[in-house]
């Protein structure tokens, strides 16, 4: 409801009676100039440029995470010391760590797929980057049911080629 430049806005409490706040239209609508440079007064518009620097940074992290390696060794590594230790923990953190880099990727190419559409180059590079990061999160996940159902279970399905990233 509103009137003359506020609106009201109605609570019910709870003993049955209403409050009633008025709230002037000016709190609502936020004004940009059309030579705005951000969306919200906090966050800055991203660009193009700064999008494809933060996808690819994301990859050398990862690219150094592996150690240059391809992602089979790197999982490898991480389910041979978990047979040696019995501890899950640099796994668990390794699943945290590609969800989190996983979600900035698809951040930035939603990004990207709204600025330059997904036929452009720049989108296609943060496409590749999120499939790489997607494959290594599904292995990682697979890798982190394995030590939940324990380590003969990790160790005979490891020996019959039945972990996922043994079939890349």
């Amino acid at each position: 409801m509103s009137i003359g430049g506020s609106f009201i806005k109605q609570r019910k409490r709870k003993n049955s009676f209403w409050r009633v706040q008025i709230f002037p239209f000016t709190n609502l609508i936020r004004t940009q100039s059309p030579v705005a440079t951000t969306v919200d007064t906090e966050k800055p518009v991203p660009n193009v440029p700064a999008c494809v620097q933060q996808v690819a940074n994301i990859q050398k992290s990862i690219e150094t995470l592996l150690n240059k390696q391809p992602a089979c060794i790197y999982l490898d590594t991480l389910r041979h010391k978990y047979m040696l230790v019995l501890n899950d923990a640099s796994i668990r953190e390794a699943v945290t760590k590609m969800l989190h880099y996983q979600d900035t990727v698809h951040r930035y190419q939603d990004v990207l797929l709204q600025l330059v559409g997904p036929q452009l180059e720049e989108w296609k590079k943060a496409d590749t980057v999120r499939q790489s990061v997607r494959q290594l999160v599904q292995g990682l996940e697979d890798l982190e049911t394995y030590t939940m159902l324990g380590r003969s279970e990790m160790q005979e399905n490891y020996q019959s080629q039945n972990l996922m990233y043994q079939s890349w």
